[in-house]
């Protein structure tokens, strides 16, 4: 349970992600507004600036395919992912919820 709470860490992270979808919903309606010129991007307190900007990208699946193996290795870097998967206990739902969360770490692979 968290510090001073009787809810256990489990169910406050599932609370908290319902909590961040629904802001992600409304942030990119908001944003929808804006990039479509619907409303201005000048607000009372704040200002949107939009830009478009585009990025090269690889294809891993296609590289795998192309590249010879040495080559591959050489320029594809995994990075180690932990995911924390949330399901909704049954006795608390008539079906059960999954939520993923990925955390990244920041520290590469040794090669």
């Amino acid at each position: 349970m968290t510090e001073g709470s009787n809810v256990h860490p489990v169910d406050r992270m599932a609370d908290i992600k319902a909590q961040i979808d629904e802001l992600s919903r409304e942030y990119d309606a908001l944003r929808g507004k804006i990039v479509s010129g619907e409303t201005s991007p000048v607000g009372d307190e704040w200002e949107a600036k939009v830009s478009a900007v585009s990025r090269r990208s690889i294809l891993v699946a296609d590289a795998e395919r192309l590249l010879p193996a040495e080559m591959f290795d050489a320029v594809v870097k995994q990075r180690p992912q932990i995911n924390v998967t949330l399901r909704r206990k049954q006795e608390h739902a008539a079906k059960p919820k999954r939520r993923s969360f990925k955390l990244r770490s920041r520290k590469r692979e040794a090669a």
